[in-house]
């Protein structure tokens, strides 16, 4: 949104026949994620060559990379380098995105999670409160509650799979379908694990 403000060009030329304005809208306020071929499309239609966006604005990517770290260190249990990814976050502090903000947020209690510590109740509400306000789940809220939903309550993370199923054709992009995939997976296993057989089916 930012390139398209300062090359000056229409919401209407930028999108073309591509999508919808309110898809577009909830592409720029994080509210879902596209297809690559749709993103290579907005590149394009603002005369830029994929290269130029990467070397201009290569911090669009920093957050889905981190998201990679830390999945790494959790299977890993590399305490250590989730340290210093939390330190480099909490560097941003008062500048951060919504998106940004979970982020820190998860980092923070999954950090917390390795190392034995004890996890307060508010930081669990405080996640909670977070995740039950979305109206559309994006790839990064999906990866958030992928990473934190050994932490919660089956009821609760019962509650925000049928918010996922139930806005599931707002997610656009093939990365967020196999995060969906992940995470309804995960909840059926657990379901089972847990006796819950009706609610596994439903």
């Amino acid at each position: 949104e930012k390139i398209r403000y300062e090359k000056n060009i229409p919401v209407k030329e930028l999108i073309g026949d591509r999508m919808s304005k309110s898809t577009y809208s909830r592409f720029i306020n994080n509210k879902t994620f596209l297809g690559t071929d749709s993103f290579l499309f907005l590149i394009d239609q603002l005369h830029m060559t994929f290269a130029m966006f990467l070397q201009l604005y290569t911090d669009f990517f920093e957050l889905k990379y981190d998201y990679t770290i830390l999945n790494h260190c959790l299977e890993l249990k590399q305490v250590y380098r989730l340290s210093n990814l939390l330190k480099k976050w909490q560097l941003k502090m008062g500048r951060l995105s919504k998106a940004e903000e979970l982020f820190l947020k998860t980092v923070e209690i999954t950090l917390m999670d390795l190392q034995d510590e004890t996890i307060e109740g508010s930081q669990i509400e405080e996640l909670n409160q977070t995740y039950k306000q979305f109206s559309y789940w994006t790839d990064y809220n999906l990866k958030s509650l992928k990473d934190t939903m050994h932490l919660l309550d089956t009821e609760k993370v019962i509650q925000y799979t049928k918010q996922i199923i139930t806005a599931i054709d707002d997610i656009e992009g093939n990365l967020v379908h196999e995060e969906v995939f992940y995470v309804l997976g995960r909840v059926f296993t657990r379901c089972l694990s847990e006796g819950l057989t009706s609610e596994a089916r439903t």
